[in-house]
């Protein structure tokens, strides 16, 4: 996904209004949530929805459970999107189109290491099963055991 929004942005410099930074910005944005339909962004809203809350652990599972999404996942949701907004109109800005490359690159393959290492919080049926459970070596790096 990096490789495409790396050429989004390039081809934006080919644009008669290139220099139409907070667009491109948007642009990007609007494109990296169409290709992973959204999937981080609802993972997002439902954790924050749910550690918002303060409770169980039970409760917590319930509620990120739920699609209705709540006033902490709203504020989440409109912070992270500003502050991705802005990162991306000064990257634009600097013409450093190579950190798209490096930090989408980064950020996918911490979401291997992190699920690879950390506990799921669900052990029965659903999507947040651990996708490799009888895997050796520990997380993706290869650093030990999986936590308890």
């Amino acid at each position: 996904m990096g490789i495409i929004l790396y050429a989004i942005a390039r081809g934006w410099m080919m644009l008669p209004f290139r220099e139409w930074w907070a667009g491109a910005a948007l642009l990007i944005i609007g494109c990296e949530i169409w290709l992973t339909r959204g999937l981080h962004l609802d993972g997002l809203a439902d954790w924050a929805d749910s550690i918002g809350g303060f409770r169980q652990r039970e409760k917590r599972l319930a509620i990120m459970r739920d699609s209705n999404v709540g006033a902490f996942g709203v504020m989440a949701l409109i912070v992270a999107l500003m502050a991705r907004y802005v990162a991306l109109e000064r990257i634009l800005a600097s013409g450093a189109f190579i950190w798209f490359l490096v930090i989408f690159s980064l950020s996918r393959n911490m979401m291997v290491e992190l699920m690879t290492t950390l506990p799921y919080a669900r052990e029965e049926e659903g999507m947040a099963r651990d996708p490799a459970p009888n895997r050796f070596g520990g997380g993706a790096f290869g650093r030990g055991e999986r936590p308890a």
